[in-house]
Parts: structure tokens; sequence; C-alpha cells
């Protein structure tokens, strides 16, 4: 069980708390206006800072509804709390961007207050969160994890994030002298919950920033066996580096010629690589690549 809460999220939800369908088209039709959704990553992030006891509670999900009668509505299952929030999609869609946001972040405190309401010390954590996203014009910018020094002890690196209605991703270098030489601006994404993975220097002039999630085959192994992003700082070059493909794994080829081929979040669509990939993959062999090699070239 967890000692610190970690985790706020919001979603919204198109089931009743008995799991039944419900319609919630409306809601769906503004969920890319639900400043809400942003706002609790922001309180994720803020708990990293200042931990809250939580008596167990690693997570609160905050379920956004079109039921009024649903609303504040728990359900607790091991170290996750879930609460129902009613969501007004007419009154909501009145509001002025600014009032969405103060909106957005009374709802988050006060389901939190709901939780911890008998515990003084997390109120007043939440409390304090609530003042500093407002006073921070509902963003954040903070710095990721620890700097990290190159091997001949001339440069230092560290991950920086910008946090509005978009995660923004950075990447500085330093000097010995603490001044920066350079940041890279490494994503552009959907806000979400961050977990860059390790930050390591391979040699004097590149970074490697590990992937955490992206192959679930590898997500567990030891780190020389992981994916990474390689960022070659004289070049100014970042580049992907996908372990079961590049070890020369025909499935691991296949599967990175799949995902340049659709692009992902963090690199856009590439068949020139997709290609690429796709045929090594083939070469070895392997049926998907083969047939998908036929039905590109129909």
């Amino acid at each position: 069980m967890s000692k610190y809460l970690q985790f706020v999220e919001a979603r919204v939800v198109e089931h009743d708390r008995n799991n039944n369908r419900i319609d919630a088209s409306g809601l769906m039709d503004i969920i890319g206006d639900l400043t809400l959704l942003d706002l609790a990553f922001q309180y994720s992030l803020y708990l990293r800072e200042c931990r809250l006891p939580s008596g167990g509670i690693g997570k609160v999900n905050l379920f956004l509804t079109v039921r009024s009668e649903d609303d504040h509505i728990r359900f607790d299952a091991l170290d996750v709390v879930t609460i129902y929030r009613h969501i007004d999609v007419k009154e909501y869609g009145a509001l002025s961007a600014s009032d969405k946001n103060k909106n957005g972040n009374e709802l988050i405190r006060s389901s939190l207050v709901a939780v911890f309401g008998n515990d003084p010390q997390a109120v007043e954590i939440v409390n304090n969160i609530h003042v500093s996203i407002e006073k921070n014009d509902f963003s954040k910018e903070a710095y990721w994890g620890k700097a990290v020094q190159s091997p001949n002890k001339a440069l230092k690196a560290q991950i920086f994030y910008s946090l509005s209605h978009k995660l923004d991703v950075y990447l500085h270098v330093f000097n010995r002298k603490g001044d920066r030489i350079r940041s890279k601006l490494l994503w552009s994404l959907r806000p979400q919950y961050i977990d860059f993975g390790s930050l390591i220097w391979s040699g004097d002039s590149e970074l490697r920033l590990y992937e955490k999630i992206i192959d679930r085959r590898s997500v567990n192994a030891d780190i020389n066996n992981r994916d990474y992003w390689s960022y070659d700082i004289e070049r100014d070059i970042l580049e992907f580096y996908f372990h079961r493909a590049e070890t020369g794994q025909a499935h691991g080829q296949y599967d990175l010629a799949m995902m340049y081929w659709k692009g992902w979040e963090k690199h856009p669509a590439d068949r020139e690589k997709a290609l690429y990939w796709m045929r090594k993959s083939a070469d070895q062999g392997f049926g998907r690549a083969v047939k998908m090699l036929g039905s590109i070239h129909e």
C-alpha cells in the first residue's frame, strides 16, 4: 500500500456507477476543452514535490459523468479511490476560459478534500496545491530528476518540462560554469503522467533517454536491453533505438516498421523508415512483414 498519494487522474466515463452504459456524447464532444483533465495531471506533478500522507491511497480517479445523481459517489479498491463528479455540459460551455480553469481546479480540490477530509495535514497540502496552480496561471514548469554529468565532467544535462494544455519536453545541456548551452525541444505531447525513465551519457557527446512504456516486452528488462532515444549534441540529432529491432529480431523489426508506418505521439509517420525495417524483417522470412510488403507494392 502506498504511503503517499502519487496520482490524480480525471476521465470521462460512459457508464454509470452500476456499469450501465449512458449517453456521454455531450461530454465527449467537449473533451478537448475539459481543462480539468490537464489540471489533474498538474496535481500529480505537485504531489511529487510535496508528499501527501494518504493512509494507503496511491491514486484518486475522478470519473466525469453527465449524471447528476452520481455526483460524489465513491468506490475504494485496494490503493485506488474513485469518485464520480458531475459536469453540466451546458453550464460548462458557457464559462470563459479562465473560469473553466478555476472551475476544474476547484472540482479537483473539493474531491481530494472529500477523500482526505479527516487529515488536516493532507487537506492543507491539497489547498496549497490548489493555490499554487492558480497562482502560476494554471501552468507548470520544472526540471525532472537530477542533472547528469558527462564522463569528462565538461557538461551536465537535465530534462525540463513545461505543462499547460500540452506537455513540452526539453533537454537542457549546461557547461562547467552552469551556463545553458543547449535547449532541445524533444517532444510536444498531450498531457500525461510523466515518467521519462533514465537519462544517461554514452560518451561525452551522446545522451540516452530510456523509454519505459513503448515496448512492453522490454519494460522490465535490464537497461542494456531497453529502448531509448539517442541525442547527439554535436550534430543536434534525436534518434530512436528500438532494442528488439536493432538486435536483429525479425518480429521486433516488423513491430518497429509498423510504428514508423503509423507514427506515434513522439514520432510522425515515416514511410521510408517503415519500409527499411519491413524489408529487414521480410528478409528473415517473417510472415507478416512479407505480407505487408506485398500489399504495399500491389
